[in-house]
């Protein structure tokens, strides 16, 4: 038996022949049929060609230094790192026409490398001469340390490229048959319809690096430096699984297929199963369009809102139904409220496909470079990762097998709406979005479990916000005998004007007038419109429906007030209003009062009140310090004896 030992610094180019080195007369080959071959921390082990290391005897190959590799790799023995001793990396680094024995140009794994411990990469570095050129799983592959691409210059979870020798960085060493590694490269999980799975069991968030940079919407061509699926839905266990022990980080899969080239996705976790066991297995899918993968608008019949707290559902009930869709206050720009819908779904592109357990939450990023929405565009409108909704509905996720599921008319519920839905929408120009609660790419969640994901977004007709800002709107009974409805914009996109809206009911409302707007503009305009046509002791429930020049029409909030055939009573607008901390309310009666006013959060809880305050004939002013409260809009409720009426005011510090 021959033990082989690497010292520090040794390089070793293996043109080896011998009783244990040699295979035929097959050249450029290091042959292990039954020997020992240690590789020391620091050490170099560099073969121009292909590695192979047999069950033979007492075949052990133990890996602590750097073992490159230009040709095609195979064990079949005992191949392993001893822990944390040393650098433990293999680097795959052939050039474009000579590596590999079996295909020129690819480099392929084969034998036996998913047993951790004992037949496993410790650190895989991909380290080919150009863009594109691959290195292809023939089995599957377990990296127990860091994936790894341009081994001389990335930093991973467990790599550090500095602890080599220093003479691995000259050119003698660096040329591998006239070329320079740079660091390409494509892991390829298939040959043929042959799916493998390349597992990374380091559940660190770096254990993946020097993928290529992520992007959306770029047409790249190039799925250099990721690792490319076969783009079959249903590949078995085939696919990149990662261990996911973490939160609060992001954790990236690198993902393409030769079709739509570079899709990467990655994930935020809130909470994990488990901090030591939690794999969690992706790959990028061809379907799209027709075929499977595609999302029609079906999906707005199945819209589920079960989730929303019951305190906010009545503010719900207008719903658009052409996707996944919700109209409300948006928490992150409170002055006004907000359309999400996702209406504008993409043509082709494929998507996303995940399984793992379903007691992970997270939120996602998807980075489409090969997705075309239509014609619309998504300009200043909100964009969002959808979610396969794998259960019946309104129920949570079930186990998710991508083998036989595709993508129904049903997507996922977000854990908390409307906060949530807004949280994880982006917007691709303008403000509105919660933008600190992910990076570039397009988020969705928050989200349980795992199934599918696919982009979509808001059409032209569909914005993120409303063309008009609305900074107030109100209804007060003016002399007991009419009802004056005023407002305020502090700017307007292509405004033609506004739809009174009237109801008796506060569902079913009619229109009873119209106020010219004032087109496009960044001034703040003040609007009325007096109702002549009320009766005592009704309470009148008013909205506006702002309507563009192209006769697109968006609905506002709703407020309500009525006139009486007792004492006459008008309450002024709380001023000011936006306010940063303190705010009056004015009001007039004829008669002595008790007044209470409480202030409601989005969610219907009191955050501030004032009871039982008795006012007296003429005129009377209530003041409130507000500077306790969070920048929000808040709903006002004004009891004066008997009666209730509504006003709104905004927070901003």
């Amino acid at each position: 038996m021959k033990n082989f030992t690497l010292y520090p610094a040794l390089v070793l180019f293996c043109f080896l022949t011998g009783k244990s080195f040699s295979q035929s007369n097959t050249p450029n080959l290091f042959y292990n049929n039954g020997d020992i071959v240690y590789v020391q921390s620091g050490g170099v082990l560099h073969v121009q060609g292909d590695v192979v290391n047999t069950s033979g005897g007492s075949s052990a190959f133990t890996n602590n230094g750097l073992l490159n590799v230009e040709g095609d790799f195979t064990n079949n023995g005992t191949f392993k790192t001893d822990g944390s001793v040393g650098e433990g990396t293999v680097r795959f680094v052939g050039n474009g026409t000579m590596a590999g024995s079996t295909t020129t140009g690819v480099q392929t794994i084969s034998g036996s490398m998913s047993t951790a411990g004992t037949a496993s990469f410790y650190n895989l570095v991909i380290d080919r001469g150009a863009s594109g050129q691959v290195v292809a799983l023939n089995t599957n592959v377990t990296v127990a340390g860091s994936l790894v691409w341009n081994g001389s210059s990335t930093t991973a979870s467990t790599y550090t490229p500095s602890s080599f020798p220093t003479t691995l960085g000259s050119s003698t060493m660096m040329q591998i048959r006239g070329s320079t590694p740079t660091g390409n490269g494509i892991i390829q999980t298939y040959i043929g319809t042959a799916d493998q799975e390349l597992y990374i069991s380091n559940g660190a968030p770096t254990a993946i690096a020097g993928y290529k940079a992520l992007g959306w919407g770029v047409g790249t061509s190039s799925a250099d430096q990721s690792v490319q699926t076969r783009g079959a839905r249903g590949v078995g266990l085939g696919g990149l699984s990662r261990e996911i022990w973490q939160t609060g980080q992001y954790y990236v899969y690198p993902l393409s297929t030769s079709t739509h080239t570079y899709n990467p996705i990655k994930f935020n976790f809130t909470a994990v199963a488990s901090t030591s066991s939690n794999k969690i297995r992706g790959m990028f899918c061809d379907g799209g369009g027709g075929a499977v993968g595609s999302i029609s608008k079906s999906l707005s019949t199945h819209c589920d809102f079960s989730g929303i707290p019951t305190a906010a559902v009545p503010t719900l009930s207008r719903l658009d139904n052409n996707g996944y869709n919700l109209y409300y206050t948006n928490p992150c720009a409170t002055s006004h409220k907000n359309w999400m819908v996702f209406d504008n779904l993409p043509s082709g592109g494929g998507y996303w496909s995940f399984d793992g357990s379903v007691t992970n939450t997270y939120h996602v990023e998807l980075y489409p470079n090969d997705m075309t929405f239509t014609a619309a565009g998504i300009a200043k409108n909100n964009v969002r990762a959808l979610k396969y909704h794998n259960g019946a509905a309104g129920s949570s996720d079930i186990s998710f097998d991508p083998s036989s599921v595709d993508w129904g008319s049903q997507i996922e519920n977000v854990q908390n709406l409307p906060n949530d839905l807004f949280t994880y929408t982006g917007f691709t120009t303008g403000t509105g979005a919660c933008s600190s609660n992910y990076t570039t790419g397009i988020p969705g969640g928050i989200y349980s479990g795992f199934s599918h994901f696919q982009a979509a977004g808001a059409s032209a007709t569909h914005g993120n916000a409303l063309p008009v800002k609305l900074i107030a709107l109100n209804a007060d009974p003016m002399n007991n005998s009419y009802i004056r409805v005023s407002w305020a914009t502090a700017s307007e996109e292509s405004n033609k004007g506004f739809e009174v809206m009237r109801s008796s009911d506060g569902t079913n409302f009619t229109n009873i007038g119209w106020v010219d707007g004032n087109g496009t503009t960044d001034e703040q305009h003040n609007y009325s419109f007096n109702d002549n046509t009320v009766l005592p002791n009704i309470t009148y429930y008013y909205m506006l429906n702002q309507v563009d020049v192209d006769g697109r029409g968006t609905e506002t909030y709703v407020v309500s007030a009525e006139i009486s055939d007792g004492p006459s009573v008008a309450i002024s607008n709380l001023m000011p209003n936006p306010t940063s901390g303190r705010t009056r309310l004015v009001i007039s009666t004829t008669d002595n009062q008790t007044v209470s006013v409480r202030f409601y959060d989005i969610l219907g809880k009191v955050v501030l009140s004032s009871e039982n305050n008795q006012i007296s004939y003429g005129t009377n002013t209530l003041d409130f310090d507000l500077s306790i409260l969070q920048d929000a809009t808040y709903t006002v409720s004004i009891k004066l004896g008997s009666k209730v009426y509504s006003k709104k005011i905004v927070v901003v510090k």
